[in-house]
């Protein structure tokens, strides 16, 4: 009777264990937007740290200046950004809102019959773009409901943002003051040196890792920007800039961007002959697309992940891949860094594993 009972009362005990992990991971799933602003608080943190650094040691500014100084140079980079988006999105939509829609698809009917006949002349049957599914696309409804959509993520990015610039306020002034918390309250007594090591070797390695990565998008933003520009692309910045962003992605990015950036030249010309103007045009800029990318991949990238984290290329290459196999995209944008703390803290605890020393031996 009474195994009986112990039996029972455990059998109560697990699926109370599971119940309450089950309504903590239902928590933390309903907050999850929390941690995506603490990730890019953290990024903004690392990004910033040697500029707070330049402010205080060489400028000779208290911290909570600099720490300001920092976020103002943000904010002013961003809205640059801002600057670049909004006139082209509100002359877009003015023009597009006080238009007929029905003339508009007819528009795309008309050229949608000029890209199939000129294909068919090379011998191909381009049968799906025959009728009106392209068109219909675009109709008052949709851009209607398109509208709505985009002040929504307006009014959620502004949300974000604040919430991220205050979390980043508090990561870059009081850093210290985290830390040692973290050291005297949360850390095992026998592994306090390590890791708090391992923590400023990270720190200083992310921290030139963002910092390059930044300096090699406005480099990739700047390549783009003159070759778009050299081909008569319209809105040659805005499309730079997405170019650029994309480029975060690796592998999938770069591809995106050049699909983006040749639609975009084709319908710079849409109104002149398919054949000889526009699609030239789209080639060209896809063509050079490739060779900056092809630089980008060979020369900047190697450069940055060799002297910031320490890694070789392929071993930086075989990470990602693995990570994009396994996570998906988001798991590609975080491989390195993550690969990088995991590198650190095995070489701090395990520094006499004959892999591990081989691993960590530029570290």
């Amino acid at each position: 009777m009474k195994q009986s009972a112990e039996i029972s009362k455990g059998i109560l005990k697990a699926f109370g264990i599971i119940v309450l992990c089950g309504v903590l991971g239902l928590f933390l799933y309903e907050i999850k937007t929390v941690f995506i602003y603490l990730l890019l608080a953290v990024i903004l943190t690392l990004v910033g740290s040697p500029i707070m650094d330049f402010f205080c040691n060489r400028c000779k500014v208290n911290k909570t200046l600099a720490v300001s100084l920092t976020l103002i140079l943000y904010g002013i980079v961003l809205l640059i950004f801002i600057g670049m988006f909004v006139p082209l999105v509100s002359g877009q939509l003015e023009n597009i809102s006080g238009s007929d829609f029905q003339k508009i698809q007819e528009g795309i009917r008309d050229y949608q019959g000029t890209v199939y006949e000129a294909l068919k002349k090379w011998g191909f049957e381009a049968d799906f773009l025959i009728g009106s599914r392209f068109a219909n696309i675009l109709t008052e409804e949709r851009f209607t409901a398109f509208v709505n959509s985009v002040f929504t993520v307006i009014g959620h990015f502004s949300i974000g943002l604040g919430a991220t610039f205050f979390i980043t306020f508090f990561f870059l002034r009081d850093k210290e003051v985290f830390l040692y918390q973290i050291k005297k309250y949360f850390l095992p007594d026998a592994h306090k040196e390590k890791i708090m090591a391992s923590f400023s070797t990270i720190e200083a390695l992310l921290s030139r890792y963002f910092l390059g990565l930044s300096i090699q998008l406005l480099i990739f933003f700047a390549a783009c920007y003159v070759a778009l520009l050299v081909f008569g692309v319209k809105t040659a910045i805005v499309i730079a800039l997405i170019s650029a962003l994309l480029n975060i992605v690796p592998y999938i990015g770069p591809l995106i961007a050049n699909l983006l950036a040749s639609v975009f030249a084709l319908l710079t010309y849409i109104d002149q002959d398919f054949m000889t103007v526009a699609l030239p045009h789209a080639l060209y800029v896809s063509l050079a697309y490739i060779l900056i990318q092809f630089l980008d991949n060979n020369f900047l990238q190697p450069y940055i992940f060799s002297s910031s984290v320490k890694s070789h290329p392929l071993e930086v290459f075989l990470v990602i891949l693995v990570s994009g196999l396994l996570t998906g995209i988001f798991g590609m944008v975080i491989a390195v860094p993550l690969y990088t703390s995991v590198k650190v803290i095995l070489k701090e605890f395990f520094p006499e594993n004959k892999i591990i020393r081989v691993l960590t031996r530029n570290l």
